[in-house]
């Protein structure tokens, strides 16, 4: 059985590094889930102050240091913040072509129904001794509210809303998909290019069928091997 890390995929993700507590002016809760549940806001990056820090982060902070989209995708930043100024993390989705027919089938979904996790970032000094549990109530609290975040502003040129959201983790980047599997993902196993498949249902209706798609690729990959 696969052992992983549920806080993040690995320690050390970040290229420029960047903290956010030192500014607080409160820290006697630090290492309490309470404090971080409490005190955890999330907002889309919509402010011109709010989008250039996106960009920062994306450009600069990340290790990849490069956008994970294309010109004229459409996109949407999660910024979230434990007070003070800047964000203590990122998470980016977009709609991205994707080689999801078997998964488009299983669940009877349009292809623009899916939405991918692109990116997810934290400040440095975040880790998980210090704000425990940050990283993956992040991504809950962005898939309990993304469906209605998209359909509003972005479903005026697409009629499909969103129902499924969709990531890879990449082992050859030391990531396991522990994070997302702490965020509530189900494992949908390897697929091409050794990344591994995760998904989240943003409609209540797909979870069921969605961890039968799961159980029965587990199945089938145990039969194979």
């Amino acid at each position: 059985m696969l052992l992983v890390h549920t806080e993040v995929s690995r320690q050390d993700t970040t290229h420029l590094k960047a903290s956010h507590l030192a500014q607080l002016p409160l820290l006697g809760s630090l290492g309490s889930r309470r404090w971080v549940r409490d005190a955890l806001s999330i907002r889309i990056a919509e402010s011109r102050a709010d989008i250039s820090e996106v960009s920062d982060i994306l450009l600069c902070r990340h290790y990849l240091r490069r956008r994970a989209t294309p010109p004229r995708v459409l996109v949407m930043s999660y910024l979230g913040s434990l007070g003070g100024q800047g964000a203590c993390a990122l998470v980016q989705v977009a709609m991205l072509p994707a080689n999801t027919k078997a998964l488009e089938q299983a669940l009877g979904v349009h292809a623009c129904s899916i939405l991918t996790l692109t990116r997810a970032w934290r400040a440095d000094d975040c880790t998980p001794s210090c704000t425990p549990g940050l990283m993956p109530l992040v991504i809950r609290r962005v898939v309990r509210r993304l469906g209605a975040d998209w359909t509003e502003r972005k479903c005026q040129r697409v009629q499909a809303k969103p129902r499924v959201l969709i990531s890879y983790c990449d082992p050859e980047h030391g990531h396991d998909g522990g994070l997302y599997i702490g965020a509530g993902a189900v494992a949908l196993g390897p697929c091409a290019g050794g990344k591994i498949l995760f998904a989240w249902s943003l409609d209540e209706s797909l979870r069921e069928p969605l961890e039968q798609y799961a159980q029965a690729r587990a199945d089938r990959r145990q039969e194979l091997a």
